[in-house]
């Protein structure tokens, strides 16, 4: 769960960059992004005048609706 004053600008940007560029990521670029959470983290980590920092909360849980079949999921 992320501020959306937190993500919003940079972090944002650099979490869909290679959804909204026209250029094929490298294999590297693309590695990145398998585990896109590691993104967004070291990007709301760093940016400049805002101290947000990063937790881990080994007691929070999360829910999500899982998909009906494997297109629904690969959509």
């Amino acid at each position: 769960m992320f501020r959306w004053k937190a993500i919003k600008g940079t972090p944002l940007d650099t979490f869909f960059k290679n959804v909204n560029s026209k250029e094929t990521p490298s294999c590297s670029e693309a590695n990145e992004y398998l585990a896109e959470d590691r993104i967004m983290c070291l990007q709301v980590y760093i940016k400049k005048g805002d101290g947000y920092t990063v937790k881990y909360i080994p007691d929070a849980k999360a829910f999500t609706d899982a998909p009906d079949n494997l297109l629904t999921l690969m959509k």
